[in-house]
């Protein structure tokens, strides 16, 4: 692909389309936790283009999107400790009946289906792709539909239902092939009064302030808060509110929406940073790396790093560190015990295994959880480990 060429057009209909971002080379999936070194390892190209009109970044495919049938990866440890105050905004001040229907559209593993049950007098429904976690909602004793949000699936469901009072969709349209016909299918399931509840990351970490780790493979799209406005009305939603929290070091997109009740004028104005369009960011990004590559030389061995999800993953990778990690270091009960693939199978410890043998050099890689960090960094007083701060982002000497 030649320097400025066009990839496709922007789902926000913007007139200039998409042209070549970032490309971060081949890479293992995320998000492959391996039981022994022979586990067949999955590798795709990881590029991305941004919309030279609005700023929205997008995954470039080189084949078909992410899959989650066979996803089991439970998230209701991660909720926000923003979640309660977004509920009660969400809720408060409407007529709530037991016959109120809630539906939450990429439900997991049903945490927060039971937060809704046992704060409201209404029994939430949910739907989820993943065929293992729909089965823990349906063990649970929800009602969960095991699909994916299809074209089709408004109305099939309308045969059987009333429409939706409220539409929760939290990070799942940033995984979605076509964020304007996912939109359209949440608009056909939402009743005149109803209210969606949209959650997405903050794009602008990857943009402003040189979150790389933030592009994760399994993101398709990396909304602004400009952008995403724009994208839901032209779906026909009109916001209400709009709010961004901190979360794990980046930042999370909240929006309450509800239907457009007339036709209104398409708002359009972006402003798309310069900074953006040109060889600059991508030149920053790998100045960057090279002065971690530098500082990780004087590193004494072995190297371990706090975290093994894919913010961890991602930063170590591009970065060029993963070659120096002996280690990750989590506490999830999934997730110790096996291995993930980096230029070697690496292990994953507890942070009690790590304090039995610790390692020469820590990093503090996981980025917003500062109470568990703090407490292992507590645990190694006394030590010879040399504890290394990490600030992701753009290195301050460029």
């Amino acid at each position: 692909m030649s320097e400025g060429e066009t990839v496709n057009k922007c789902p926000l209909g913007c007139s200039e389309g998409f042209s070549p971002f970032i490309d971060l080379g081949r890479v293992a999936v995320s998000g492959q936790y391996m039981t022994s070194d022979q586990d067949p390892i999955q590798h795709e190209d990881l590029a991305f283009d941004y919309c030279t009109s609005c700023s929205l970044i997008q995954r470039r495919l080189s084949k078909g999107p992410p899959m989650y049938r066979d996803n089991n990866r439970p998230t209701n440890h991660q909720y926000p400790n923003y979640l309660n105050a977004v509920l009660s905004d969400l809720f408060d001040g409407r007529e709530l009946r037991f016959d109120h229907l809630c539906l939450e559209v990429g439900c997991n593993d049903g945490g927060l289906l039971e937060k809704l049950e046992s704060a409201y007098p209404f029994h939430p429904i949910g739907m989820e792709p993943s065929i293992k976690l729909a089965e823990q909602c349906q063990q649970k004793g929800f009602r969960v539909y095991p699909e994916a949000l299809q074209t089709s699936f408004p109305e099939e469901f309308l045969k059987k239902s009333n429409k939706v009072d409220t539409l929760i969709c939290r990070h799942v349209l940033e995984h979605t092939e076509t964020p304007q016909v996912f939109l359209d299918s949440l608009r056909r399931l939402i009743s005149p009064q109803g209210k969606l509840l949209l959650e997405v990351p903050d794009g602008r970490g990857v943009l402003e302030h040189g979150l790389i780790h933030e592009l994760w493979d399994e993101h398709l799209f990396h909304f602004t808060p400009d952008n995403l406005s724009c994208l839901l009305s032209c779906s026909g939603f009109e916001v209400e509110t709009l709010k961004t929290f901190s979360h794990r070091g980046g930042r999370n997109i909240v929006i309450k929406a509800k239907l457009e009740q007339s036709e209104t004028e398409r708002r359009n104005h972006f402003v798309a940073l310069e900074s953006y369009q040109s060889d600059e960011y991508h030149d920053r990004y790998l100045m960057t790396k090279d002065e971690w590559i530098k500082a990780s030389m004087k590193w004494e061995g072995p190297v371990y790093a706090l975290g093994a999800s894919h913010p961890q993953w991602n930063f170590l990778r591009f970065h060029g560190l993963s070659n120096r990690i002996e280690a990750l270091v989590d506490d999830d009960p999934f997730k110790i015990g096996k291995k993930v693939p980096f230029e070697k199978m690496i292990p994953i410890l507890s942070s009690e295994r790590m304090f039995e043998d610790p390692p020469k050099t820590l990093l503090l890689t996981a980025f917003g959880c500062d109470g568990w960090m703090n407490k292992v960094r507590q645990g190694l007083l006394g030590t010879d480990c040399q504890v290394i701060e990490v600030s992701p982002g753009w290195s301050p000497s460029v």
